[in-house]
């Protein structure tokens, strides 16, 4: 019984963990409400160890983005991960985002124009 309960206590704790090393700034990120906004993004997801920033990569173009509320960096590996610190995507990978522009989006420390895409949804693209 005791066996169980310690094998049981050690599944959970390597379960619950976050993914990866945690970046020291957060990213910029946004509460994600009640509204929906529906447009949606792809791309290739493309960051910056140096300035801890994580942007898409759009055919060529630098989508800045406000992730949802709790996401965060990992620096290694380079990676998006969710509330749960769970790598969602890595640097390299296309990824998929409902969201759009709003009367919020301002730009953030890590966004290069005026344009920042607010996503509330993100996961890894087929």
């Amino acid at each position: 019984m005791v066996r169980a309960v310690l094998a049981l206590a050690l599944v959970a704790t390597a379960c619950s963990g976050s993914e990866g090393t945690a970046a020291h700034r957060p990213l910029p990120t946004h509460h994600v409400g009640k509204t929906a906004r529906l447009a949606a993004a792809e791309g290739t997801l493309r960051g910056s160890v140096a300035d801890e920033c994580l942007w898409v990569d759009t055919n060529g173009h630098r989508m800045d983005v406000s992730w949802p509320n709790g996401y965060t960096m990992s620096i290694d590996p380079v990676a998006v991960r969710n509330r749960r610190g769970r790598i969602v995507v890595h640097v390299g990978e296309r990824v998929s985002m409902s969201g759009g522009y709003g009367p919020h989006a301002t730009t953030t420390r890590c966004s290069t124009g005026d344009d920042v895409f607010m996503a509330d949804a993100v996961s890894a693209a087929p």
